[in-house]
């Protein structure tokens, strides 16, 4: 609640100091064109799909080549949200004439799932379950009964380090959820550096970090020149390094996903890391 109120204010404090109108969606920093992450943003770590994110972002035609320079990702398992909710659903005979509603909009547990089971089965911290839909289950119990997830809605932002510490704590493990909202490329690079599983919301989705990606990219950037009736749209030739946080979105992509990073903003945003600290 308290920090809640503290972002809140910082938010309206934010307003007075670039100018935006609070009419306007300030939890994303929106400034005309400006806007943090949303799950819209989110590309399939694939080299065609990459491709034809920057061929709609700049025109087919003026794109000329793409190479991956880099890439530091390390191995967290990939889960899909809807396979997982799905055999919860079934465990548990769920449906629309159940007593109780089948749950959905988890991604939050299932980034918690992510999480647990690399501290777990691939460290070897603590002991959990070879199965993971076995630990999604008891994930998503000991969440619903601890009151930070609910059966329908998704998981509210300051409830995400609570979710992360009820999910360890399930397992016996020490490790417990602490949300930052500020400063978040650092706080994502120092957990790729450790290799420490984070979770990172996006302004409307909850995905896990693995790495960190670089494309250099040769196509026609567009500039402007005068003033007025003078002014001219032009192209130039360039060649170009744009970087991306890998991460898992829970949607079952084989390699995980990409968000920019220059759509990541270290305050005012509605974005967050949350790590499993001891």
């Amino acid at each position: 609640m308290i920090k809640n109120l503290i972002m809140g204010a910082l938010a309206f404090l934010s307003t007075l100091a670039i100018g935006v109108s609070t009419s306007k969606k300030i939890g994303v920093f929106e400034t005309g064109t400006l806007m943090a992450a949303s799950s819209e943003d989110v590309i399939e770590y694939d080299h065609s799909e990459v491709l034809k994110y920057f061929q709609n972002e700049y025109g087919e035609k003026n794109v000329y080549d793409l190479k991956l320079t880099y890439d530091n990702s390390f191995y967290i398992q990939n889960f899909k949200q809807s396979d997982l909710n799905e055999m919860y659903n079934l465990e548990y005979d769920l449906d629309e004439d159940s007593e109780k509603a089948p749950i959905q909009k988890k991604c939050t547990l299932v980034a918690c799932l992510g999480l647990v089971n690399y501290y777990s089965n691939t460290l070897g911290e603590f002991e959990s379950d070879s199965n993971t839909d076995e630990i999604y289950l008891k994930i998503v119990n000991a969440c619903l009964k601890e009151g930070c997830a609910k059966r329908t809605v998704g998981v509210d932002t300051g409830d995400v380090d609570d979710c992360v510490s009820t999910s360890f704590k399930r397992f016996g493990s020490k490790r417990r959820g602490d949300s930052n909202g500020f400063y978040l490329l650092d706080n994502i690079n120092d957990a790729i550096r450790w290799k420490s599983a984070v979770i990172f919301d996006l302004t409307n989705h909850s995905t896990v970090v693995r790495g960190k990606v670089k494309y250099e990219l040769t196509y026609n950037k567009k500039y402007t020149e005068g003033i007025l009736w003078w002014k001219k749209t032009k192209y130039k030739k360039v060649t170009e390094t744009f970087e991306f946080i890998h991460i898992n979105e829970g949607w079952g992509y084989r390699n995980g996903a990409l968000v920019r990073s220059d759509k990541i903003y270290n305050i005012f945003s509605e974005q967050q890391v949350t790590w499993a600290k001891k």
